[in-house]
């Protein structure tokens, strides 16, 4: 069953994490400014808020709540990350400014701290963290494993504490790991970096309980017995974990100029996808952005070998907002396409001055096997995917009216709304 809905209000809307929980039913955290509706009536409140829905798999809308500031300051708190556990409970992570209350828990930040909270399958908040102290530390994004702990990547400006664990490092930017047990108390967490800038933009867990990681970073980056050098500005990197967060191997990929890899995913192997803004190589493939930002999607077996990666090349940019990795070893990678992009054998152009798009890749094949995508004359942005046994799902935003193949259109009723769509998996 497929469907596609666009949420609405007079401002701003952006997803920041989308999952499915073992029924198929869809949770979708993010922020907003004002008021959105997303089935259920307006929620609004002053300053900036967070919001929580779920939708069955129909569509229907089954649950929606916000929560703002208790002072309604405009803050810079934003939704990163989504995960679901094995009892279909949400776990969200991002940042936050200001104070908030998740699970009756008063979460106040000293500057940016991260937060992670705990909404159990109804959505009814069962615990809210922060982890902080001066300067600012981020969460970027969580994953769940099979025992239900909960795994959150960021980035620290200072040392800080989670719980009794001292998170600690001499870099400017330190990259940060985070376990947390299902009730919420800290078990591990660890800094990498020794100079320069790191952050972990992403991560998943592994089908054998590892953890991958991926993101960027300045100057020399040691991760227990490997280092990974550095060709530029910033570099992208993929890196490993074991069951118990000890270091396995890292990868460093890039140019001279900016590299992030901002999305990964893993089963029997990690995939990833990044933006390069300058000649870069990663492996064999060799990108030369012409103005604006090409985009890289990549496969590095277990081991930590690289056997896979395509391009996706264009005058203007192109840029991933959401991965992932099948059964089967099908790769999905959801972009933010501006002007003609190419990717491999195929091209597409964008209607409108961006559009969102699906492309999805057998490797080791460098053509998607399938590209499509929601366009208009307006601006239409990728964000987070989720895959289930028999479907998949996208969030995004939109500024006009959109529609998918055999699907009604929807359109934009405020500046950028928040729009989903849950198609069947292809075969």
């Amino acid at each position: 069953m497929g469907w596609l809905r666009s949420f609405g209000a007079p401002e701003q809307q952006r997803p920041g994490g989308l999952g499915f929980d073992a029924a198929g039913e869809l949770w979708v955290a993010g922020d907003v400014f004002g008021a959105i509706d997303l089935g259920e009536g307006a929620l609004a409140g002053e300053g900036s808020g967070l919001y929580l829905a779920k939708f069955a798999s129909d569509g229907t809308t089954v649950h929606t709540q916000a929560m703002f500031p208790s002072d309604g300051a405009a803050t810079l708190t934003l939704t990163s990350g989504l995960a679901v556990d094995s009892a279909g409970a949400a776990i969200v992570t991002g940042w936050l400014e200001g104070s908030y209350t998740i699970g009756g828990e008063a979460l106040v930040a000293e500057e940016l701290d991260v937060f992670v909270g705990k909404w159990d399958a109804a959505g009814l908040p069962v615990w809210g963290r922060r982890f902080g102290g001066v300067d600012w530390q981020v969460g970027h994004a969580v994953a769940v494993g099979k025992d239900d702990a909960i795994w959150i990547a960021g980035a620290a400006l200072a040392p800080f504490m989670a719980g009794d664990i001292a998170v600690t490092g001499t870099a400017s930017t330190g990259l940060v790991v985070l376990r947390l047990g299902a009730d919420g108390t800290p078990e591990f967490g660890r800094w990498w970096g020794d100079a320069g800038d790191q952050e972990a933009q992403a991560l998943a867990v592994c089908d054998d309980g590892s953890i991958a990681l991926a993101g960027f970073f300045t100057g020399e980056l040691k991760f227990g017995a490997d280092v990974a050098p550095s060709a530029g500005d910033k570099d992208m990197f993929v890196a490993r974990l074991d069951a118990q967060g000890e270091p396995q191997w890292i990868r460093g990929f890039g140019g001279a100029s900016s590299d992030v890899a901002s999305h990964v995913a893993c089963g029997d192997a990690v995939v990833f996808a990044g933006v390069v803004t300058g000649a870069a190589t990663i492996g064999t493939l060799a990108l030369t952005p012409v103005d604006q930002a090409d985009a890289v999607v990549g496969r590095i077996e277990l081991d930590g070998t690289l056997t896979w990666a395509a391009g996706i090349t264009g005058p203007e940019s192109q840029r991933p907002g959401g991965l992932g990795l099948r059964g089967d070893g099908q790769v999905l990678v959801t972009l933010t396409s501006a002007g003609e992009a190419t990717l491999g054998e195929r091209t597409l152009i964008a209607v409108g001055d961006e559009d969102l798009v699906l492309a999805r890749y057998v490797p080791p094949a460098l053509t998607p096997v399938e590209l499509g995508s929601l366009g208009d004359a307006g601006t239409q942005r990728a964000g987070p995917l989720a895959l289930h046994e028999q479907a998949l799902a996208i969030a995004g935003t939109i500024t006009g009216t959109v529609a998918w193949p055999g699907l009604p259109a929807v359109s934009a009723t405020g500046t950028q709304d928040l729009a989903l769509l849950r198609v069947a998996a292809a075969p």
